[in-house]
């Protein structure tokens, strides 16, 4: 049985911790002596333990900022490419020209947003120059980082969640919506949206299985990190949220199944069972907003919180453009009726074109490829799809092509999938 006694570079991490967490009620300055610890990390400790300290902050995204509000996160990433190209061995001739083609076609896409255009190849080469660093995602210490680091901001925006520094920095998100109108506070962690927290939360609850499933982690502290993280999901009011904590459950019980674990299969069906007869009989107190925005919803408009229209809207335009849906409006194009895609695959013709949206995919698909090649091909679990899904079906609400936030998910995303492959040996 694994524990969390793993042997890393633990003081000067927590030093930079503590620094983040009193910076808002300090002074926001104190966020470079962060970086400058970080980049001191990126000097001295090899790949992994970058990727760990990478992972811990993905959920502090919105707070590690400079006073600016540039993102240090996304800075941070550009350094780590630049440090790794030195300690690149051997790449995929084909994810390498990809990555090329892909880099050079949003350059002419660019416009005028040059910090977005370097963040935004900055997250897709980190991809890149992760699939010559397999022993990343053979590494269970990062999904431990990635939860430790979601439980500890959660809490720690929950303890905050009224301080007026921490609005100042991260924002309050408001339900706002032509179609429903509602005059509850969302639950948003450091975050401004909800909707990405609740990615964030969600990715958490899938490494929490994995790690459970391959035996990476004690039962209870499993079980007790998984509720925490569910109750503090659901304060997000977040339909998504609930609906893929219904798939995850649903999925990990299929995935007893699968192990020929039928009690606890049983025990998972009974459970789902009582939840959803508590659920939509309104007797969890702390399910009728969610319960409400999804059964009260009379037309799709309401039910996706006016986002078909947007679709509709973006879609028709796309498509009565040629031109724009082969190479898109560009990185700097304005919104259509000021409103965002809240759609990746959207935004992604719209902003930069069928044709960069398939280099990018291509490359990924590449990657993927070559991260592959040394796992099994038989008798793979069926928790191994999992990951996948919950990017596609989260993104498919949220837009974000160019946010490091976007790339850092990809990047969780895959090292779910690939040590969901791990196998446990008694």
């Amino acid at each position: 049985m694994s524990n969390l006694n793993f042997s890393y570079p633990w003081y000067s991490a927590i030093l930079a911790l503590i620094i983040l967490l009193v910076s808002p009620f300090t002074s926001q300055t104190l966020m470079y002596v962060v970086f400058v610890i970080q980049v001191y990390r990126l000097v001295k400790y090899d790949i992994v333990v970058n990727c760990i300290d990478m992972a811990f902050l993905i959920s502090f995204a919105g707070l590690y900022r400079a006073p600016g509000g540039d993102s240090l996160l996304a800075l941070f990433i550009l350094l780590f490419d630049l440090r790794s190209l030195l300690r690149i061995k051997r790449m995929s001739a084909f994810s390498t020209i990809t990555l090329m083609l892909t880099s050079v076609y949003l350059v002419f896409r660019l416009g005028g947003k040059i910090t977005t255009l370097f963040f935004m190849i900055g997250g897709i080469m980190f991809l890149w120059i992760l699939s010559d660093a397999k022993s990343v995602f053979r590494d269970e210490k990062i999904l431990y980082s990635f939860i430790g680091g979601t439980a500890v901001s959660s809490i720690y925006a929950w303890i905050f969640t009224n301080s007026e520094a921490i609005k100042a920095i991260v924002g309050i998100d408001r339900e706002k919506s032509s179609i429903v109108v509602v005059d509850y506070t969302r639950f948003s962690g450091l975050f401004a949206d909800p909707n990405y927290y609740s990615a964030v939360l969600i990715f958490s609850l899938i490494g929490i299985m994995i790690l459970r499933v391959n035996k990476k982690i004690k039962p209870t502290l499993g079980y007790v990190l998984a509720i925490i993280i569910i109750l503090i999901g659901l304060l997000t009011i977040s339909k998504s949220f609930f609906l893929m904590l219904v798939i995850i459950l649903v999925y990990y019980t299929f995935s007893l199944f699968s192990r020929k674990r039928l009690a606890a299969g049983m025990g998972m069906v009974l459970l789902l069972s009582a939840f959803a007869v508590l659920a939509f009989s309104g007797s969890l107190s702390m399910l009728d907003n969610i319960m409400g925005r999804l059964t009260e919803a009379t037309s799709s408009a309401e039910l996706t919180t006016g986002r078909s229209i947007i679709w509709e809207n973006y879609l028709e335009y796309i498509l009565s453009h040629p031109l724009v849906f082969l190479f898109g409006e560009g990185i700097d194009a304005p919104l259509l009726n000021m409103v965002g895609t809240h759609n990746i695959f959207l935004e992604s013709v719209y902003n930069i074109g069928i044709i960069g949206l398939l280099l990018i995919v291509t490359l990924l698909v590449s990657i993927f490829k070559v991260l592959g090649r040394d796992y099994p091909k038989e008798n793979q679990p069926i928790l191994r799809f999992l990951p996948f899904i919950a990017f596609m079906a989260l993104y498919f609400f949220l837009q974000g092509i160019t946010m490091t936030l976007t790339y850092l998910q990809l990047f969780i995303m895959l090292v779910c999938y690939f040590q969901s492959l791990t196998r446990y040996e008694e």
